[in-house]
C-alpha cells in the first residue's frame, strides 16, 4: 500500500478525528437549521418549486376574463402544464394546457383565479381582488392586471405597476429575462449599478407582445438593477441583483453560520494530528527507528505531511457536503456555490495550521510544548484578525487580510460568499492565492531543511 494512503487512513480514522467530525457536523447542522428556520423556513412551499408562471389578465365589462401566460422552470425554460380557471364558487369553468413553448391562453366568465398544475406542484393566482367588485356589477371598462407566482430561485425581480421583470438562470453573467407588461409594444430600460450604486452599464429591451422571453447579459459587478422609471426624488428605483439564485443567498447565511464553530475549533484537531503523526515521534526518538529502515528522511517527512493535509481536505469536503445536504433536504436544492466556498475556506485554514505545527516540531524539542505553542498561536492569530479592523484603516486591513494573511485564500472565499462576484474586489486573486501558497510551501520547506540537519 502507498505509504501516504496508509498514513492517511491512520490519521483520518483516528478516533479523535472521527468523533470531532461527527460532533461539529451535528452542531453545524443545528446552527444551519436555526438560521434556515428564521429566514428561508418561513417562506411558502411554492418558494422551493421548480415551477413558475406569469400572466397578463384582461377583464371585460361583460364578465369575460382572458389570461395570457407563460409557465417556466427555475432556469427560465418553458414547461408544459395544465391550467384551470375557476369561478368564485370554486367550480372549474375552463381548462387548457401550455404549449411546448410554455405559453397559454385561457378564458371564462366571472373567473376568480387560475390554478397551474405541474407534476406534484399546484399553484394559484388571483385574477381579481376578492370583494373589490360585486358579482352583479361588472366594470364599466376593461381592466388589465399582471399576475405571477414565482419561486425564490430568481436572480432579479422587479414590479413597477406596469411591468414585471424577472431574470433567472444566470450563468457566466448571461440569464433569461421574462418580461410581462400591460402594453404589447414598447421598450424596457434596465440600468446596472455596482455595490456603491454607481452606474456600470445599461441595456434596452424592445418588446412587441405582452409577455417577452429573451436572453440578457448582466454587467459583471452588478449589485442592483433599476427598471426604467425614476421616483419623485429623481433617483432610479432599484432592486437587488444576485448572480446566484436568490434563495441560495439566503441559504448562504445559514451555511456560513453553521460552519463558524467548525472553523473556530477544528484547526486544533489538525494541530493535535501533527502532534501525533510527527511531533511525538521526534520527541520520543521513534523517528530514528522508522528512518533506519529503507526510508529516507525526505520520504518520511513528505509522507507524514501529505497524509495530514489529505485528512484536512477530506474532512472539509465531508463536513461541507453534510451541511449542504441538509439544506438540500429542507429546500430541495443543493447550494453548490456556497458549499464550494465553504470547502475552500476550510481547506485553507486546516492546511495552514497543520503545516505550522508540523514545522514548529522541528525547532522545538518538546512535543508537548510544540502542541501548546501551536494552539496558542492559533488563538493569537484569530484575536489579531478580529482586532485589526478596529485599529487600522480599511485599505490596510485589506492588504493584510488578502496578501499577508497566511489563510488569504480563506479570506477570498469568504468575500465571494458575501459579495458573490470578484468584480470590484479589493484584492488581486492571483496574488492572494500566491500569498497563501508561499506560506504553505515556505513553512514546509523550512521544516524540512531543519529536519534534514536534525541530530536524531
Amino acid at each position: 500500500m502507498n505509504p501516504i494512503i496508509y498514513d492517511f487512513k491512520r490519521s483520518f480514522l483516528r478516533l479523535s478525528v472521527v468523533i470531532f467530525l461527527v460532533v461539529f457536523a451535528v452542531v453545524g447542522i443545528g446552527i444551519g437549521y436555526l438560521v434556515y428556520h428564521t429566514s428561508v423556513g418561513n417562506l411558502p412551499p411554492s418558494s422551493y418549486y421548480n415551477m413558475n408562471f406569469v400572466g397578463i389578465v384582461f377583464k371585460y365589462p361583460n364578465g369575460t376574463v382572458v389570461v395570457h401566460g407563460y409557465v417556466f422552470d427555475n432556469q427560465g425554460n418553458p414547461l408544459v402544464t395544465t391550467i384551470e380557471m375557476l369561478s368564485y364558487s370554486g367550480k372549474v369553468i375552463s381548462t387548457v394546457q401550455s404549449n411546448s413553448s410554455g405559453f397559454f391562453t385561457i378564458q371564462g366568465n366571472n373567473a376568480s383565479c387560475i390554478i397551474v398544475k405541474y407534476s406534484t406542484y399546484q399553484e394559484k393566482a388571483i385574477t381579481s381582488v376578492a370583494g373589490s367588485e360585486s358579482l352583479l356589477q361588472q366594470p364599466v371598462m376593461m381592466s388589465v392586471q399582471i399576475i405571477c407566482n414565482v419561486s425564490e430561485f430568481y436572480n432579479y425581480k422587479e414590479y413597477n405597476g406596469e411591468a414585471l421583470a424577472i431574470v433567472t438562470g444566470v450563468k457566466n453573467c448571461v440569464g433569461k429575462l421574462i418580461l410581462v407588461t400591460i402594453s404589447n409594444k414598447g421598450e424596457l430600460n434596465l440600468t446596472f449599478y455596482n455595490e456603491g450604486l454607481k452606474i456600470i452599464g445599461s441595456c434596452i429591451i424592445n418588446y412587441s407582445d405582452y409577455i417577452t422571453i429573451t436572453s440578457i447579459k448582466i454587467k459583471p459587478g452588478t449589485q442592483f438593477i433599476s427598471m426604467g422609471d425614476k421616483n419623485i426624488r429623481g433617483l432610479a428605483l432599484t432592486s437587488e441583483y444576485s448572480p446566484i439564485p436568490h434563495i441560495e443567498y439566503s441559504i448562504n447565511q445559514g451555511v456560513i453560520s453553521s460552519s463558524s464553530l467548525f472553523q473556530s475549533f477544528f484547526p486544533i484537531i489538525m494541530i493535535y494530528l501533527a502532534y501525533v503523526l510527527y511531533s511525538k515521534l521526534i520527541d520520543s526518538g521513534a523517528v530514528e527507528f522508522i528512518i533506519s529502515r529503507p526510508l529516507t528522511r525526505a520520504s518520511f517527512y513528505l509522507t507524514r505531511l501529505t497524509s495530514g493535509l489529505l485528512t484536512g481536505v477530506v474532512t472539509s469536503i465531508i463536513f461541507s457536503l453534510i451541511v449542504g445536504g441538509v439544506f438540500s433536504v429542507l429546500v430541495h436544492y443543493f447550494p453548490s456555490f456556497v458549499v464550494t466556498m465553504l470547502i475552500i475556506e476550510l481547506v485553507s485554514i486546516l492546511s495552514f495550521y497543520y503545516i505550522l505545527s508540523f514545522m514548529l516540531s522541528n525547532f522545538i524539542k518538546s512535543a508537548t510544548a510544540t502542541l501548546g505553542i501551536s494552539i496558542a498561536l492559533f488563538f493569537i492569530i484569530r484575536i489579531v484578525e478580529g482586532l485589526l479592523p478596529i485599529f487600522l484603516p480599511t485599505n490596510v486591513v485589506n492588504i493584510i487580510g488578502y496578501y499577508v494573511n497566511p489563510t488569504s485564500i480563506c479570506s477570498v472565499a469568504m468575500y465571494l460568499s458575501t459579495h458573490l462576484t470578484l468584480a470590484g474586489a479589493p484584492f488581486n486573486l492571483g496574488i492572494s492565492i500566491a500569498a497563501q501558497l508561499a506560506w504553505l510551501i515556505g513553512l514546509s520547506l523550512l521544516g524540512y531543511l531543519k529536519f534534514r540537519r536534525m541530530d536524531l
